[in-house]
């Protein structure tokens, strides 16, 4: 979104009083000199998640804020931020996002105050979490007119802490998973009929039963060849659950596919089935990369990557070599990096 995490408190405390000076910035920077600032955020807007449009564009959600925006991830930062949608002031977080259609997306929000990390409370949650559709089929080059967004919320009322990682099921269907890092639970909207439902409660998932004291539980979340694939931050545990594809639900118990024992945040899968994690840890963050093909059980990993508090990824083929887009929470930032080889 390091040490290991006993909780939601102690993570945004402790990582907010490591949070590096502007000389730390460019130490970490220069531990990998292809890292490249997209853009720089002001402090009110820390960066959460992102998603590559099919025009090439990016869009960045926010995890202090209740604004999507998009920037451009081929310029610099210098360039105009743009402000695509505002979500009505009771959403205090936008967190996970994902493509249901060809440029309409799910988009996971919250009402966790985290505004004041050094003085979180038993009254942290504001109000539910909830999943919203956000249609920027109209929201094009070159006038990119926001008043042509159309977004709505979807799945009714939930009893969930707050959702954070969001995966597609269903594209025809309209069926959409999301993570819970405060419950524990992986749920399912099901759109068309504006209901939610749990998909998965583990204590795999939850290690203290869902309570706000409790660590940080299931955070990235990516479905592909009906298995949901998710991470989780206590122990760095990446493992799936197979879903069906046509209903949403789960088919078998979770198989985890190895215990990194550092917290892992989010995740993606480059084009030759490698599998890139960002962390917080091992030890001052970064991108790992586990390799296409690695048996369950085995490590079958390497850092690619030193930089400081790296939260969500995507890879890229580019000219020949693989291009990490990533959002850097505690920088305030998005950038990118470039490594040998294709993804």
């Amino acid at each position: 979104m390091a040490l290991l995490l006993l909780s939601l408190s102690l993570l945004l405390a402790g990582l907010c009083q490591a949070m590096p000076t502007s000389q730390d910035n460019a130490i970490a920077a220069r531990q990998d000199p292809t890292v490249e600032i997209i853009y720089q955020f002001p402090p009110t807007m820390a960066p959460e998640n992102t998603i590559l449009r099919r025009n090439g564009q990016m869009l960045v959600t926010c995890l202090t804020c209740n604004v999507l925006s998009q920037v451009d991830p081929e310029l610099g930062p210098d360039q105009e931020r743009r402000t695509v949608f505002t979500f009505p002031d009771a959403v205090i977080d936008v967190l996970g996002i994902d493509e249901l259609s060809p440029d309409v997306f799910a988009v996971a929000v919250g009402q966790v105050d985290i505004s004041d990390p050094l003085n979180i409370t038993s009254n942290l949650i504001r109000g539910p979490t909830g999943t919203w559709i956000v249609d920027l089929r109209d929201y094009q080059a070159p006038a990119y007119d926001s008043s042509l967004v159309r977004a709505h919320r979807v799945g009714g009322t939930t009893l969930g802490g707050l959702f954070d990682g969001v995966a597609v099921i269903n594209h025809e269907k309209g069926l959409v998973a999301a993570t819970d890092f405060v419950e524990g639970n992986i749920w399912l909207v099901d759109i068309p009929n504006n209901h939610t439902t749990v998909l998965v409660n583990s204590l795999l998932l939850s290690a203290s039963g869902g309570s706000l004291s409790s660590t940080l539980l299931a955070n990235g979340l990516k479905y592909r060849d009906s298995k949901l694939y998710f991470t989780g931050t206590v122990t760095g545990t990446y493992g799936y659950v197979p879903v069906d594809p046509n209903t949403g639900r789960a088919t078998g118990p979770i198989k985890v596919i190895y215990n990194y024992g550092f917290a892992l945040d989010d995740f993606n899968f480059g084009s030759t089935g490698n599998v890139y994690f960002t962390t917080f840890a091992d030890p001052d963050g970064g991108v790992i990369r586990r390799s296409a093909g690695t048996p369950d059980g085995q490590y079958g990993s390497e850092k690619v990557l030193s930089y400081f508090a790296t939260n969500s990824i995507v890879p890229r083929n580019k000219d020949g070599n693989c291009e990490l887009l990533m959002t850097v929470f505690l920088q305030f930032q998005v950038v990118r990096a470039t490594i040998p080889g294709p993804c």
